[in-house]
């Protein structure tokens, strides 16, 4: 700040000039609060998942203070269902019948500087949809959030096999079973690339070929010769 002297050319500042000011953000607005990290994108299985909502006030500066009411809900995509029917004796029914889902309440992390870490640790695979609310209002962006878990690594404990080729089979006939990856958690694997050793093990010895199909699961083929009882190692 500056005024002029009585000459109406010079300018002199007064006393204490500049002076600091801090400005500080206005009341947090839903509509302008932003939320980022993987967790809003995928998630594995088992493994720890997070991101951090930024409120921000109404001309969209990041506030600097804790203390917001910030809600988030995961809710899974798959509807459920309980229908009731009422027969009304004249050829017409009444139904009626209440959808359900699965939802899941996170307490979010107050960092204490306008920024909120919520963290979690899914165990099913799922699509979810991620709800982020400052005091009732969705926030900024694309709120809720679809977010996929994937399956983690393979599990042998947890993995299964089906078909006949398990069971019985013919003399210089094909035989064939098939094995289902699973993950730690019992998730269906989705994606193949293990290595598996399939053995069988009696009146002779084979090893058993198989065929990743890159889905989670191997078909797995053998033809035996001599007749007997076999046990299969995989």
């Amino acid at each position: 700040m500056s005024i002029k002297g009585f000459d109406g050319v010079r300018e002199v500042s007064i006393l204490g000039s500049p002076f600091q000011l801090l400005i500080e953000p206005s009341t947090s607005q839903a509509n302008n609060t932003l939320a980022d990290g993987e967790g809003l994108i995928h998630s594995t299985a088992g493994i720890l998942t997070t991101f951090v909502v930024q409120a921000r006030d109404k001309f969209g500066n990041f506030r600097n203070r804790g203390g917001d009411h910030v809600e988030v809900y995961a809710m899974t995509n798959d509807f459920q269902y309980n229908a009731t029917v009422i027969d009304c004796m004249d050829g017409s029914y009444n139904v009626s019948y209440i959808l359900t889902r699965t939802m899941s309440i996170f307490d979010p992390t107050d960092l204490g500087n306008g920024k909120y870490r919520v963290s979690f640790i899914a165990s099913e695979i799922q699509r979810y949809s991620i709800w982020i609310m400052q005091n009732g209002i969705h926030i900024h962006g694309r709120s809720p959030y679809t977010v996929t878990v994937v399956p983690t690594i393979f599990s042998a404990e947890n993995s299964e096999v089906i078909g006949d080729g398990l069971s019985i089979s013919t003399s210089g006939v094909l035989a064939t079973f098939i094995v289902r990856s699973r993950d730690t958690f019992g998730n269906l694997r989705s994606k193949g690339g293990e290595s598996l050793r399939i053995l069988l093990i009696g009146t002779q010895t084979l090893k058993i070929s198989y065929t990743d199909n890159l889905d989670g699961q191997y078909n797995a083929s053998y033809v035996p010769i001599l007749a007997g009882d076999y046990l299969i190692y995989i």
